[in-house]
């Protein structure tokens, strides 16, 4: 009987008595601050008819009186500045001013000046008005205190006790409105009257809250439900107080209804209708600022109910249920903080900052974009989740077409449903578990891969419809975006789901020929109403192409769909030269990249050179594959030839001419090691990928150097694929060397000098001296690694592969080889001193000649007896006496004395 009188108490508080006493009060504010601008038009009147007469002087003006000076007096609640109000706001209602520059519905860009933080407004406004929160505080103690000694004396029964916490919360609110009505308490308070409803109303509201709480959790009197059901009574009644109190107390009132479901939770999962009910504050609270504009209430609008979602979220709330709450924050956040049913926020973007700083409707709905993005790919596995990302993106194509502000927010949820379908393969989802299930026989083929698909196609044709309404540039990029969305959906899937492992390849094969299809029709159309040119046809015909060459890669052979590429990219080529489509560039781009990636990776370089294994490429696949890899981008070239165009043909030529640079780099390692009668060898394995690496080095480099775009990618790629060719090259060199022998060395294959050697040692130096012949430090290191393989060769000269360990020892004629090969090398660096006149040349071929004597000294004389020691000293004193006279005429050319009457030789 107590419950239920208590709970009728209480609804017939809050249901009947005070949303009566607010509106009553409501009202007449609403009077006053009528009648009082009525007084001020009627003083600006008159003030503009004196000023209007021609005959009067004009002497100087008066002081006016007191009551015309001032503002006009407004609710006490609201009058004085504080950190939580706007302060551009509080001046609105002055005297009239001069005309100002327009400003937006949603407050953009340059036209309303900065506002200060709140951070900035919060330091100052604590130091003057720290009693208000201190007071609030004590207050709600002294309630808390109450019950307390109650409690301890034994004098008032479960019952009284929660009834008298509710006396004293609603006593402390009807005092809050009591001082904001009456003037003569104005008066007595002062200016403490500004902070001083909101500080008994505030305090009111938490009291209130702390007996409904007793009332469940502490006394047993009320169930779970009707305390919930009467908490949620209690925010309606501060977020709408909060709309005469000021901005503090509608922000309480937010917090508290956000926290009311921990605070009366029974435990265990979550009730779906709890995400509606967080919904639901975002409403009112945004509401309330859409009107009044205190900017902080709506991030706390939004942030709070998310944050508390998320968390239901993460102890089994309904996923579904969560997913609506993230694309309705999301859609609140495009329109409430402009006051629009529709986004129309215009100005800067957020994230594309070209025109200055973004306004506050604009970054509040970015960080919400964001958020939703983030929290549907991470936490919403089921098809809810991409259902709520399609949705986002329908959002802000379709329905912010008036929002020129958040275009850039789109790249989130289309980025979001790519990844939702990577995270479905890396953490298995429900969808792909689906998918990949086994079946019995004679079931019917899964659908979950066509359907994402599907959904990935109306959020395309969401993209396609906002580049039909928008023009120039933007339209292109919306199109764009529409037109590879699919194709982005259906890689995703090919890699991470492995579809046609599933639902075979055929049919797997079909799903990309009907997305080209549809870019084929969407080109037909873009053809007829951008009349056969712009960017938007060029981006449905590169789809195209793209779509039927993934197609063709799920069913034709490796070299077949390698030279299926270059056909496409030799005949988008040809479109462009014939139909001036700048924008076949990007497809363009993507060919290069997919041939070069079929090339190296996938079936890649051991497929091509490997003939002693079965599965690798016969000869003809080689040939064709290396006509498609450097004849197809050799001749989309030649189509391209003498194409003026926009920066995007222009970039896109250079793309190509790079890439096939580093394909010619690549290919011809590729050439030597197929034509070589062995197989490969684990160390000259790696010298092939080392010199493979350094080619795509090369091709970074030249990109880095000729284009503008993207250089820190470029700069890391370089890097990355120089470091793995020196991780490569010093392994072979220090462990898998034929020096070492045992387990780590492997034996020599093939002939002399043309053996694998030449593979894993001279192919890597050849390459850093050709391909990065300007750097010194990669010169010298390409030039030490020659001299390695140098050695190596000798060596297998001498001892054959069976002796190649450096346990084995040296034979005489291999120590003298090496002192030869050694003044030959210094011989070699003089004329490439006389050739070029570089000082360096001529110090390395000294150097040399210098280290083959100490070595002819030190350790070949000891070795050599009789008439063999006479020659091989006699041999090389002729040699360094010739190479003595070398060295002077190089000297002398240094010093400008050849063939200008100096010091000849």
């Amino acid at each position: 009987m107590d419950e239920v009188f208590l709970i009728i108490l209480l609804a017939v508080l809050f249901v009947f008595i005070l949303p009566v006493w607010a509106l009553v009060s409501a009202s007449r504010a609403r009077r006053q601050i009528a009648a009082l601008e009525a007084r001020l038009e009627r003083l600006e009147r008159l003030d503009g008819l004196a000023q209007d007469r021609p005959e009067a002087p004009q002497p100087v003006a008066p002081a006016k009186p007191a009551h015309v000076m001032a503002k006009p007096r407004k609710d006490p609640a609201t009058s004085d500045p504080s950190p939580w109000q706007d302060p551009e706001k509080d001046g609105a209602r002055l005297a009239p001013q001069a005309p100002a520059a327009p400003t937006s519905p949603v407050f953009q860009g340059p036209e309303r000046p900065r506002t200060p933080s709140l951070a900035a407004r919060l330091g100052p406004w604590l130091r003057e008005n720290w009693i208000y929160p201190a007071a609030a505080g004590f207050l709600v103690l002294a309630g808390v205190f109450l019950v307390q000694y109650s409690i301890e004396a034994g004098l008032l029964s479960p019952q009284l006790r929660v009834a008298m916490a509710l006396g004293l919360g609603l006593a402390l609110m009807m005092a809050g409105e009591t001082i904001r009505r009456r003037a003569a308490l104005s008066q007595m308070f002062g200016a403490f009257s500004a902070h001083l409803p909101s500080t008994f109303a505030g305090a009111g509201v938490v009291v209130v809250y702390g007996a409904i709480f007793a009332a469940h959790v502490l006394y047993d009197l009320i169930p779970a439900t009707p305390a919930f059901a009467v908490m949620a009574l209690v925010t309606l009644v501060a977020i709408g107080l909060g709309w005469v109190y000021g901005p503090l107390l509608a922000a309480l009132g937010v917090l508290a209804g956000t926290a009311s479901p921990f605070l009366l939770g029974a435990g265990g999962t979550p009730a779906p209708w709890i995400f509606g009910y967080f919904g639901v504050l975002m409403v009112l609270g945004l509401g309330i600022d859409a009107l009044r504009r205190w900017r902080w209430v709506s991030w706390v609008a939004l942030a709070a109910p998310l944050a508390a979602g998320t968390l239901m979220r993460l102890v089994g709330g309904d996923e579904t249920a969560y997913a609506m709450l993230m694309v309705l924050a999301a859609a609140l956040a495009m329109t409430t903080p402009g006051g629009a049913l529709r986004p129309v926020a215009v100005g800067p973007m957020f994230f594309l900052r070209t025109g200055g700083r973004a306004g506050f409707a604009t970054a509040i709905s970015a960080q919400t974009v964001v958020a939703a993005t983030v929290a549907l790919v991470l936490l919403v596995p089921g098809w809810a989740g991409a259902l709520g990302l399609a949705g986002l993106i329908l959002l802000l194509a379709i329905w912010a077409d008036k929002a020129p502000a958040l275009a850039d927010q789109a790249i989130f949820p289309i980025l979001g449903l790519i990844a939702w379908v990577i995270m479905q393969a890396v953490f298995p989802g429900p969808v792909f578990s689906q998918f990949t299930n086994a079946l019995p026989p004679e079931s019917a083929m899964p659908l979950e891969a066509g359907l994402m698909l599907g959904l990935a196609v109306i959020a395309a044709l969401g993209l396609l419809v906002r580049a039909d309404r928008d023009s120039g540039l933007a339209a292109g990029l919306w199109a764009m975006a529409g037109l590879s969305l699919p194709g982005a959906v259906m890689v995703a899937q090919e890699v991470f789901w492995k579809p046609a492992l599933v639902i075979e390849a055929f049919p797997w094969a079909l799903h990309a020929l009907a997305l080209a299809a549809l870019n084929t029709a969407q080109a037909l159309r873009y053809a007829r109403i951008d009349g056969g040119q712009g960017v938007r046809l060029g981006a449905a015909v590169a789809s195209a192409f793209a779509m039927i060459a993934f197609g063709l890669m799920l069913i034709l052979s490796l070299s077949a769909l390698t030279a299926a590429l270059a056909v496409l990219m030799v005949a988008a080529a040809a479109m462009d030269r014939r139909f001036d489509l700048p924008a076949l560039g990007v497809f363009q781009v993507l060919a290069s990249i997919a041939l070069a990636y079929r090339f190296v990776v996938d079936p890649g370089i051991l497929w091509l050179v490997d003939d002693f294994d079965p599965e690798a490429a016969s000869i003809p696949e080689v040939l064709l594959t290396l006509l498609a890899v450097l004849g197809g981008p050799a001749l989309a070239l030649y189509l391209l030839r003498g194409l003026e165009g926009s920066g995007l043909r222009r970039g896109a030529r250079l793309f190509v001419e790079t890439g096939l640079t580093g394909m010619v780099a690549v290919a011809v390692p590729v050439v030597i090691v197929r034509l070589m009668p062995f197989d490969l060898s684990i160390h000259a394995s790696l010298g092939l990928h080392a010199a493979v690496f350094l080619g795509l080095a090369k091709v970074q480099a030249l990109r880095l150097e000729r284009l503008e775009n993207a250089k820190v990618l470029r700069k890391v790629l370089m890097l990355l694929y120089g470091l793995a060719a020196a991780l490569l090259i010093l392994v072979s060199v220090v462990l898998l060397t034929p020096l070492q022998g045992g387990f780590w060395g492997e034996r020599v294959r093939g002939p002399i000098i043309f053996n694998d050697l030449l593979v894993a040692y001279a192919m890597p130096a050849l390459a850093l001296l050709v391909l990065f012949a300007t750097h010194r430090l990669v010169r010298w290191s390409g030039g030490a690694l020659l001299a390695y393989w140098a050695v190596l060769a000798i060596r297998h000269f001498w001892q054959g592969p069976e002796g190649m360990a450096s346990s084995h020892g040296m034979m005489q004629a291999e120590l003298y080889t090496y002192t030869v090969a050694i003044l030959l090398g210094g011989a070699v660096a003089l004329v490439r001193a006389l050739q070029s006149g570089r000082p360096e040349w001529r110090k390395l071929g000294m150097g040399l000649i210098a280290l083959a004597t100490l070595k002819a000294f030190l350790v070949d004389a000891s070795g050599l007896e009789g008439l063999l020691r006479v020659f091989g000293f006699l041999a090389m004193g002729l040699s360094l006496a010739a190479l003595a006279w070398v060295n002077r005429w190089v000297m002398a050319k240094e010093r400008g004395g050849i063939g200008s009457g100096g010091d000849t030789p």
